[in-house]
């Protein structure tokens, strides 16, 4: 997940806090679902500060949404355990035709959505000569 996903789709913490600056800089911290919470940590607010470990790698568990708490399917499965933050260096994401991001957004007051696709269609022509 990016920088302000959280945010943008109104997750809140019930334990612990939401992912901050700092946590994208690492990659090495996460916020458990309010469900995985409970059936794999039995609701123990003690796991927030603690290690657990995902795929062999070690990461500190910061925070648990809340209840409820449901991103659009369209970009994210309704099942979603953990939630960790992009890691930028993975060798993967500089090679050509590898695609793994849906972008979402809210407009502004006022903006239509041809403001909208002018603002995307220059944000892409950019990223194509990158």
């Amino acid at each position: 997940m990016s920088r302000g996903f959280f945010a943008l789709f109104g997750g809140r913490p019930v334990v612990g806090r939401l992912l901050v600056e700092d946590d994208f800089a690492a990659a090495n911290s996460v916020v458990l679902s309010h469900a995985t919470w409970q059936r794999v940590f039995v609701s123990d607010r003690d796991i927030v500060g603690g290690t657990i470990r995902i795929g062999g790698e070690a990461v500190t568990v910061v925070g648990v949404l809340e209840q409820g708490f449901e991103p659009p399917q369209a970009l994210v499965a309704s099942s979603v355990d953990v939630w960790k933050p992009i890691d930028w260096s993975r060798e993967d994401f500089d090679e050509v035709g590898y695609h793994i991001l849906d972008v979402a957004g809210r407009m502004s007051p006022g903006a239509t959505e041809a403001d909208v696709q002018a603002e995307l269609d220059a944000l892409a022509a950019r990223m194509a000569v990158l």
